[in-house]
C-alpha cells in the first residue's frame, strides 16, 4: 500500500473537510426569508374565514402560526402578496385586536369595504 505524500494527504482531508461541512449545511427555503414580514401598506376592504385558520407570522403555510381563528371571523385587510409557489395571502388585522397576521386566501372571503370613506374600496399589493 503506497502512502501519500504529506502534502497530498493535507490537501485530501481539506477537500473531504469541506465536502462534509457543505453536506451538512442548511439551505433556507424562501418562507423562511418572508417570515416575520410585516407589511407597512394598509389597503381597504375585510374578510371573513369560511374556516378554522391560522395567522402566521409570513405568507407561507411554513411560517409560524401566532392564532389560531375560527369560521366567521373578520379581518381587515392591509395587502395581498402572490408567494413564490404562487400561493395568494392576506396580510390583515383580527377585527376588535392589534392582532396582525397572514392569513391564505382559500380560507377566507374577500369583501370590498371603503375604510376611509373617499368613494374607493381597494386592496393594494404588499
Amino acid at each position: 500500500m503506497q502512502r501519500l505524500h504529506p502534502v497530498r494527504r493535507i490537501f485530501v482531508t481539506f477537500v473531504a473537510t469541506i465536502v462534509a461541512l457543505l453536506g451538512s449545511a442548511v439551505v433556507a427555503s424562501p418562507a423562511q426569508a418572508y417570515c416575520g414580514w410585516t407589511p407597512t401598506r394598509n389597503g381597504e376592504g375585510y374578510l371573513i374565514s369560511n374556516r378554522m385558520t391560522h395567522m402566521r407570522t409570513g405568507p407561507y403555510a411554513e411560517c409560524q402560526h401566532n392564532l389560531e381563528i375560527g369560521a366567521g371571523k373578520k379581518l381587515w385587510l392591509w395587502c395581498g402578496y402572490h408567494n413564490s409557489y404562487g400561493n395568494y395571502w392576506y396580510y390583515a388585522r383580527l377585527d376588535g385586536t392589534n392582532v396582525h397576521g397572514w392569513v391564505f386566501s382559500g380560507n377566507v372571503d374577500t369583501y370590498d369595504y371603503d375604510d376611509n370613506g373617499d368613494g374607493i374600496a381597494w386592496l393594494t399589493g404588499c
